[in-house]
């Protein structure tokens, strides 16, 4: 625009397209509606952990969060989708699953467990 005062008098409107799921040739977000999206993606995190678990360099303590994240997606793999992500909280959970020394793969780990929870429970 050549005079950007003019933007002083605009009253900004929301348009709320946001709400409407997009699909186009690339994306579909009602595949993340869909249970076997998650499963799916839930099936390559835990073959990503299992590799990872099996690491002679990775502590014991990390052996423990990976063993959660293992059976949380263990859960989802077989539909039970609350018993799986139900409680965890992002602020509070988020970091445990994503970054954790000897950890491969923590931000699938991760976005795998919390995406189930946004769209499935």
């Amino acid at each position: 625009m050549a005079d950007f005062s003019l933007l002083n008098e605009l009253e900004p409107v929301e348009s709320f397209s946001y709400c409407i799921p997009h699909t186009s040739k690339h994306i579909n977000d009602y595949d993340d509606m869909k249970p076997k999206t998650h499963k799916k993606q839930a099936r390559e995190a835990l073959v990503a952990a299992a590799k990872n678990a099996t690491r002679s360099d990775v502590s014991n303590d990390d052996l423990v969060v990976l063993a959660e994240t293992m059976q949380r997606l263990t859960l989802i793999i077989a539909g039970k989708f609350d018993e799986a992500v139900g409680d965890l909280d992002f602020k509070k959970d988020y970091d445990k699953f994503y970054s954790y020394d000897g950890c491969e793969n923590g931000a699938q780990y991760a976005n795998t467990l919390f995406d189930c929870k946004k769209y499935m429970t």
